[in-house]
């Protein structure tokens, strides 16, 4: 990211319009109830940075690294609760709200779209809309403007978006941010892999083929809606376990998914393709492809990179099967169909 971005960043929310500040504010927050355990509000395995600039505690995010991927961004939410509000605001363009109990609120600046109305019931990881630069103290800068706000004066919603709000220090998976202004915090890494809810995916592995338990020892990766698929990324003749979530068309790829962390994450084709796995050109690793309609479409560039190339290629009809494979031995798997 340019120096000038960050400078043009580091003015967000000077143009609202200025609130009193409510005296009891600071004196009850003394006294909080125990926040909800947040995670970051993005996928699985992403990195961002955090940046409180002079207006601390609220954090502005940006996709690591250097922004690139932050328009247009999934937005997901840090913890269960219930949509308050969502809306468009003439100075912070689309924003979000959630209620997530106990007088604890989170809010949403600057999106591009919103994804749930008021009134909706989320949980860790729902889908609620993607980042963006609406709205004319955004500077035109694609981040999220992020609070997290406990509701002090008791009127049902948290204030937000200047100096006095209801806005506290917010912890995502154990660690607490926006202590004091012109922080920054780079590279950090979303744990929000789903709730229990979303129903977490455990695999059972076996490497012998007469065993009828599993040889390793059980792990979570992901939730579902995700479809599990598996692959040898890297090329050291070990297939990994990964996952393709559905609901936002993106993959989820690791070479240690024991830890429950994705490695690389991005968004690949349409939500709700059929995903399928190969080796492309041969040179021993796999890579993904998404079917849609009755298009193949094959990424060719390697998963650990976020530039996409694509080869496609037009097979049978819509709503047959795909099948992957090496149907004549020479290192390198095509397309097929099951009808």
């Amino acid at each position: 990211m340019t120096a000038a971005v960050l400078a043009v960043l580091a003015g967000t929310l000077t143009n609202l319009a200025a609130r009193p500040v409510s005296a009891a504010v600071p004196a009850l927050r003394e006294a909080l109830s125990a926040a909800p355990s947040l995670q970051l509000p993005f996928p699985c395995g992403q990195q961002w940075r955090l940046d409180t600039w002079g207006h601390a505690p609220a954090l502005d995010m940006v996709k690591e690294p250097d922004q690139q991927g932050t328009d247009g961004a999934t937005l997901i939410a840090p913890a269960a609760g219930t949509v308050n509000k969502s809306y468009y605001h003439q100075n912070a363009g689309n924003v979000i709200q959630i209620n997530h109990g106990g007088g604890w609120f989170t809010t949403y600046l600057h999106l591009q779209s919103r994804a749930v109305n008021v009134g909706a019931k989320v949980e860790m990881g729902t889908f609620i809309g993607r980042v963006g630069h609406t709205g004319p103290t955004s500077n035109n800068v694609p981040h999220v403007h992020f609070e997290l706000g406990y509701d002090a004066d008791g009127n049902g919603e948290a204030s937000w978006g200047y100096e006095g709000a209801e806005r506290v220090r917010p912890t995502f998976n154990g660690v607490t941010y926006g202590t004091a202004n012109s922080q920054t915090y780079r590279n950090v890494t979303s744990h929000n892999c789903g709730g229990a809810n979303l129903g977490v995916l455990d695999f059972y592995l076996s490497d012998d083929q007469g065993s009828t338990v599993a040889t390793r020892p059980v792990f979570a990766y992901g939730n579902s809606p995700m479809v599990p698929i598996t692959g040898d990324w890297d090329g050291d003749g070990k297939d990994t376990v990964s996952t393709y979530d559905p609901t936002t068309g993106r993959f989820f790829i690791s070479n240690d998914p024991a830890t429950g962390q994705a490695q690389y994450t991005f968004m690949y084709g349409d939500p709700n393709a059929v995903p399928f796995v190969g080796d492309w050109d041969g040179d021993g690793k796999d890579n993904i492809g998404v079917r849609m309609g009755n298009t193949f479409f094959m990424r060719t560039s390697p998963v650990t990179t976020a530039t996409e190339t694509t080869r496609s290629v037009a097979y049978g009809d819509t709503g047959n099967l795909p099948v992957i494979g090496d149907w004549d031995g020479d290192g390198k798997d095509s397309q097929g169909i099951a009808r």
